[in-house]
């Protein structure tokens, strides 16, 4: 299998073609990117060709995936002209960063038969969040009443592009952030968000004003679930990870706390589960045995629908998008 690069912008890259080159599940063929510096250090890591134009890329190395880590304000049009030259695309998130984008994305795909499409929503495969989920469907807590989630994140502000800091270049920390925990509330409860509100402030890069450094969702779903999503860049520099992420899952019958790992790649993490006959116990993590990269190419090359679909990814850009909407006119926005 050929995979190409389209955009070069974002280190979790480093992971995907750090685990192409190990696993051998593909061949790393050429990399695209807008910024001639960004295009020299992959092309001469990776000993593959360059390209500072997409159709001549797509056209010389006929790849059968491309992986999008543009910038996030050309994401949108990137994946868009991959799928309609008919190839199957993994991007990072968010996708796409506005209404206007999620709809011609829609129409790109609509009816499409071929190409696949899925977005790094990584946290299904992270140990405590699979243990979780089999927690839940298992029935051990009852009914799901509420969800939370906190996920902090290093900024590492140094090491940022310029673009980090600009909301029309970057979207804001709730689409990218949030979309996370979206998916997993979605995956988890098989629920719907019917209403959400949100907030957004910036408290320590003043010199970016329209920079958000943390962010809250409240929403609400259908049969009356509801839950609170909290996310920021102020996890503290000293911390072991790049991220320290939690859930905590309230159900009729009991109540079960998770911390991650931290980020894509890391491992670790507890599961703490209480129920109304079993005071807290600690749960064994399940052994994820699949991976998000190679169930995605699995599924290019068997003509299946990929574990994260198009209609996974849609749903929770809906929802991240909406909550974005209701943080800037300070309002509650229905998705009903």
């Amino acid at each position: 299998m050929k995979l190409v690069l389209a955009g070069a912008q974002h280190f979790h890259m480093y992971h995907l073609l750090d685990y192409v080159q190990e696993t051998g599940k593909a061949v790393f063929a050429g990399v695209y990117d807008d910024d001639r510096n960004v295009l020299q250090e992959i092309s001469d890591k990776y000993g593959v060709p360059k390209y500072d134009d997409l159709d001549e890329m797509l056209q010389t190395c006929q790849p059968d995936v491309v992986a999008c880590f543009a910038k996030p304000s050309t994401r949108g049009k990137v994946i868009a002209k991959c799928l309609g030259a008919g190839v199957s695309v993994l991007a990072d998130k968010p996708p796409v960063l506005n209404l206007e984008e999620l709809h011609d994305l829609k129409k790109v795909v609509s009816g499409m038969s071929g190409p696949k499409f899925t977005v790094l929503l990584s946290e299904r495969y992270n140990p405590p969040v699979r243990t979780l989920k089999r927690i839940v469907d298992d029935g051990e807590i009852g009914d799901i009443v509420n969800f939370t989630a906190f996920r902090p994140h290093k900024m590492k502000k140094s090491e940022r592009p310029d673009w980090f800091f600009r909301r029309q270049d970057y979207g804001g920390i709730l689409v990218d952030l949030a979309i996370h925990d979206v998916d997993i509330f979605h995956w988890i409860t098989g629920r719907k968000i019917l209403e959400v509100t949100a907030h957004a402030g910036n408290f320590t890069v003043p010199e970016y004003p329209e920079f958000e450094d943390n962010g809250q969702i409240i929403f609400r779903a259908d049969g009356g679930v509801t839950g609170l999503i909290k996310v920021d860049w102020l996890a503290p520099s000293a911390h072991p990870t790049h991220g320290d992420c939690r859930y905590f899952i309230t159900g009729t019958k009991g109540t079960i706390e998770v911390k991650t790992g931290g980020d894509i790649g890391t491992t670790g993490g507890t599961i703490t589960v209480c129920t109304e006959t079993k005071p807290p116990y600690s749960v064994t993590l399940d052994r994820v045995e699949s991976d998000l990269y190679g169930d995605f190419f699995a599924a290019i090359k068997d003509n299946a629908e990929p574990a994260i679909s198009m209609k996974d990814v849609f749903e929770a850009m809906q929802v991240v998008l909406a909550a974005r909407d209701a943080a800037d006119d300070n309002c509650i926005i229905s998705l009903e």
